[in-house]
């Protein structure tokens, strides 16, 4: 461990290179004076025998995690519950860490009375509590719903990407050859498309809800040509009535204004080609209307498909099993797995992910329309769907995860058979890359859960959003009227187009004055005459020149 290491610069430098900090942290320069602390502390130790050299110190080795930390807590722009909870984590730490029957013994420590262990974890300890967690917790409370909605739908769509990857490899003895890449599954490059869960996957990413979700693509067409849901109390909209509609309008509603005209589907040749576009829209890929796990039959391959005797006669689906054991070994998934129960949870896993999709979706909509109403707009009139959409979110979370222990364990089981027995190879290594990302997704589930939690619990402070709306708006007018009053007497107003100039040209006019002294003041020396009785005579002798000129003064002027 290097001395560099010991040095405030050092660690200013790695903050500066976050590309996090560009402008929007808000605790870098509380970070910077707790690392000031610890590398005093560390630059002051003594380091003897016992302990080790630098590069060894256990001491030291905790302090440099703590400052690692540091770097990333500086960058944090907007926190989170797991912000908090990380920051919280470190005060117990301090607190547990700090006692005499751990650093007792100050001669193995290197500490000495003035500079010890103990006191710097207690400063630190001091700091956090006074200036970082009651920064984190003022802006954790303002942040405006549509920041948060743009955090949720960032962990979102990384949790989409993360998901797709894993429900592909996780039953895979596939041979894939390639890193994996989203974009190519998308567009249907690469060793994708030659399996049949690579084309289940496939069409699962191009999706109308995954791709409004993940690529923000929103099929507009299909929203416009279904029949507008009604209100959730039954009546017209809050928005569109009352002093809310004078306010944004800037008119009273009219009953005898004509109604908007209602919005129409694209012109199509062919209607069933519209009814079967607004059913490939809104309806799952994967789940039946009972949530029974099912594939749509246009995912099928072609023989497998029903005949059209078959769907006017609303035959039952072919079972999972007799499918993926007919399809055989082009399913990309081992044969061990071609069986009901582990299939089930793995088809079921796919529908739910594209309802995450879904979810994600809506979450783009709700920021789209907070971005032009601001948080009004969801927790006033959208307070119920708030409501509803965040438990349903969780619930939807909850099941997916109990889809995915079911995965793991039948992978896991097989996963050990093939160990014991050195066999399956390549469906080892697709397990292997499954485990390096297991732990991680299901941090990325909780993160989203606990991002639409937030919302919600935002929204249940919400209790009179159309009182508190006023309120603030006539803090806002008042507070405005009251400035520009204000600024008016000072020449300072909306009506002004260019700034007054009378200081300028002033200054423009007498700068000059001040360097050559026209304003007939003597430049002051510093010298100065003793007072003497002299003195006194000289100023009297001053004073009788000065009454001669001035009566000289005033001859001339009489001739």
């Amino acid at each position: 461990m290097s001395a560099r290491r010991f040095e405030t610069s050092y660690w200013f430098d790695m903050i500066k290179r976050n590309e996090h900090t560009a402008g929007n942290a808000i605790l870098t320069q509380e970070c910077k004076d707790l690392i000031g602390i610890i590398c005093s502390y560390q630059s002051k130790r003594s380091y003897g025998k016992v302990i080790g050299t630098r590069l060894t110190d256990p001491i030291n080795l905790m302090w440099e995690e703590f400052k690692n930390f540091l770097v990333v807590l500086a960058g944090v722009a907007h926190p989170t519950k797991k912000t908090m909870k990380s920051v919280n984590q470190r005060i117990w730490f301090c607190e547990r860490v700090g006692d005499d029957k751990i650093f007792k013994a100050n001669l193995l420590t290197g500490d000495s009375g003035s500079n010890n262990t103990q006191l710097v974890l207690e400063q630190v300890r001091r700091e956090i509590n006074a200036r970082v967690l009651p920064l984190l917790d003022r802006e954790f409370n303002t942040t405006c719903v549509r920041d948060k909605l743009q955090q949720l739908i960032n962990k979102c769509k990384s949790t989409i990407g993360e998901l797709v990857r894993y429900l592909l490899l996780v039953f895979s003895n596939y041979n894939w050859d390639t890193d994996f890449n989203y974009g190519y599954l998308a567009t249907g490059e690469g060793p994708y498309k030659e399996t049949f869960i690579g084309n289940l996957l496939h069409s699962l990413v191009n999706s109308e809800q995954v791709k409004h979700g993940f690529n923000a693509i929103a099929p507009v067409h299909a929203f416009q040509s279904r029949p507008r849901a009604p209100s959730r109390n039954g009546a017209g909209s809050p928005l569109l009535t009352g002093s809310f509609n004078t306010a944004v309008n800037g008119s009273p509603p009219n009953k005898e204004q004509p109604p908007l005209p209602p919005v129409s589907a694209p012109p199509a040749q062919n209607p069933l080609l519209v009814a079967e576009c607004d059913k490939d829209v809104y309806g799952n890929l994967f789940l039946d209307d009972h949530g029974t796990a099912r594939i749509a039959p246009h995912l099928l391959p072609t023989k497998y498909q029903p005949t059209a005797k078959e769907r006017e006669a609303n035959s039952p689906p072919m079972p999972l099993t007799t499918l993926f054991k007919s399809i055989g070994k082009s399913t990309g998934i081992h044969k061990v797995f071609r069986q009901a129960a582990p299939l089930e949870p793995y088809i079921t896993a796919l529908g739910l992910v594209q309802e995450f999709g879904a979810f994600t979706g809506v979450w783009r909509t709700a920021k789209d329309l907070a971005g032009v109403g601001g948080d009004f707009m969801l927790y006033g009139p959208g307070l119920q769907y708030v409501y509803d959409l965040v438990p349903a979110f969780g619930n939807l979370v909850r099941q997916l995860e109990e889809c995915l222990r079911a995965l793991n364990i039948f992978s896991d089981q097989h996963y050990l058979t093939a160990l014991r027995k050195n066999s399956d190879k390549v469906f080892r290594r697709n397990t292997q890359d499954c485990r390096h990302h297991r732990f991680e997704l299901h941090d990325s589930l909780e993160e989203c859960t606990d991002a639409a939690n937030d919302i919600l619990l935002t929204a249940t402070k919400a209790r009179d959003p159309a009182s508190d709306t006023k309120q603030k708006w006539d803090t806002f007018t008042t507070a405005s009227d009251i400035l520009l009053g204000r600024l008016a007497k000072f020449g300072v107003d909306n009506h002004t187009t260019l700034p007054q100039k009378k200081f300028v040209e002033k200054a423009v006019m007498e700068a000059s004055q001040l360097e050559t002294g026209d304003n007939g003041e003597e430049e002051e020396t510093g010298s100065t005459t003793p007072p003497t009785d002299a003195g006194g005579e000289r100023r009297q002798s001053a004073s009788k020149k000065s009454v001669g000129d001035a009566k000289e003064s005033r001859a001339c002027v009489v001739m």
